[in-house]
């Protein structure tokens, strides 16, 4: 809408793309990715003027939407082809990087389906816009990102990957996650559907004495709007 503010996201996001840059590719890199940037970029990331090696951004910051996926696709010409065909794999190593130790403990409570309804909870904790519905099934979710026009495609193949390593710390095997309909190719909403084969081995790592926990209940066909 004219006159709206740009939508938003938590700076734990460029900080994860700086550190998969870092870590995976090497600290030389990181320089190389944020030359690419334009300077309103620069600026929003807290880049140093002429020190273009790190981000000067704590968790708790906020920066534009559009900076994190100009810094995602910056990922992609110096690391990857150019196509954003790398982009996915950055998911994946951002899911590692977000999710602690500690929360991967509960996630192996749940079933992979539960994963993604407990993420789609926790979205305004990185992100200023949009809501999801997550319908699922044993061994399927559909989730769907409504009222978030700035989608871009650089940040759906990130998430792409995002979606598909969070499932596998749910114990998901042999994920495959597909994106038939995105706002950045004209849709209304941007979807995301995942299926995988395989038991969720709900009670693996379980220390105590007697038998495991119950398993948590499955709810079959479960939508949950945001």
């Amino acid at each position: 809408m004219p006159g709206e503010t740009p939508a938003q996201t938590s700076a734990k996001n460029p900080l994860a793309a700086v550190a998969y840059v870092r870590d995976v590719g090497g600290p030389q890199l990181v320089p190389q990715v944020l030359a690419l940037l334009p300077p309103g970029d620069l600026a929003a990331l807290r880049v140093p003027p002429g020190a273009p090696t790190q981000l000067a951004l704590t968790p708790s910051m906020w920066v534009p939407f559009h900076a994190q996926c100009h810094l995602l696709r910056a990922v992609d010409v110096v690391m990857g082809q150019g196509d954003l065909a790398l982009l996915p794999e950055v998911g994946r190593f951002m899911a590692e990087h977000d999710i602690a130790r500690f929360f991967r403990a509960v996630l192996r409570l749940g079933n992979p389906g539960w994963v993604m309804e407990l993420s789609s909870r926790m979205w305004r904790t990185y992100h200023d816009r949009g809501r999801w519905t997550v319908d699922r099934t044993p061994v399927s979710v559909m989730c769907a990102l409504y009222e978030h026009p700035e989608a871009d495609e650089a940040f759906c193949l990130t998430f792409q990957g995002w979606m598909e390593r969070a499932l596998e710390l749910g114990n998901a095997r042999n994920v495959r996650v597909d994106h038939p309909v995105c706002v950045a190719r004209g849709a209304l909403r941007c979807v995301m559907d995942a299926s995988w084969q395989g038991q969720d081995h709900w009670w693996r790592g379980w220390r105590g004495g007697g038998n495991p926990p119950p398993r948590p209940p499955t709810r079959p066909n479960v939508i949950v709007n945001l």
